[in-house]
């Protein structure tokens, strides 16, 4: 079940780092009967919810991702970390607080997520919250700073999208007297 369920994922991560959207919809659709019955919904939900982020359609994103039941860790993973992004995206420091308490909460308790998995999401976490912090200040030399940690995985996963959102803040940031 778990290769299954990881090449429907890779497929579908490939497909949305090419661009490719309009493929991705015609695989979730196509090949989503091929899922074991017991995870296939949530799987169908928390790919179309990434899916609409990457066509920055948040609200529709969040609703498919508030359906995900999360019951193994990659599901409660990937649906944090793409409702982490929603929530900096629509400006809800609220939301983002809370889920992120909630996600560095459920990487400590869960002792069957590998070693691999937690240190990357813990990564994305610790950068994410230092992403929100320095929103907050729009203060260009931490702006740049950022930016500068983040050159090496600028082109990896969830790097790309934190590298984007840094250089966003830098071009709108003030600069430091």
């Amino acid at each position: 079940v778990n290769s299954q369920t990881n090449n429907f994922r890779n497929f579908i991560f490939a497909a949305l780092r090419l661009n490719e959207y309009e493929w991705v919809t015609n695989f979730i659709h196509v090949h989503s009967r091929e899922l074991p019955g017991d995870i296939r919904d949530d799987e169908v939900n928390l790919n179309t919810g990434i899916l609409k982020v990457y066509e920055k359609d948040f609200v529709n994103a969040l609703n498919f991702l508030k359906k995900v039941r999360r019951k193994r860790y990659l599901q409660y993973l990937d649906t944090s970390v793409y409702k982490l992004i929603i929530f900096y995206e629509i400006t809800d420091l609220e939301n983002s607080y809370s889920e992120t308490a909630r996600l560095k909460d459920y990487i400590r308790k869960h002792k069957d997520i590998p070693t691999y998995l937690k240190t990357g999401y813990q990564k994305f976490i610790k950068i994410y919250e230092n992403l929100l912090k320095i929103r907050q200040k729009n203060e260009r030399t931490e702006s740049e700073y950022f930016v500068t940690q983040l050159e090496p995985i600028k082109n990896v996963g969830l790097g790309s999208w934190l590298y984007e959102k840094g250089t966003e803040l830098l071009s709108s940031a003030v600069k430091y007297h």
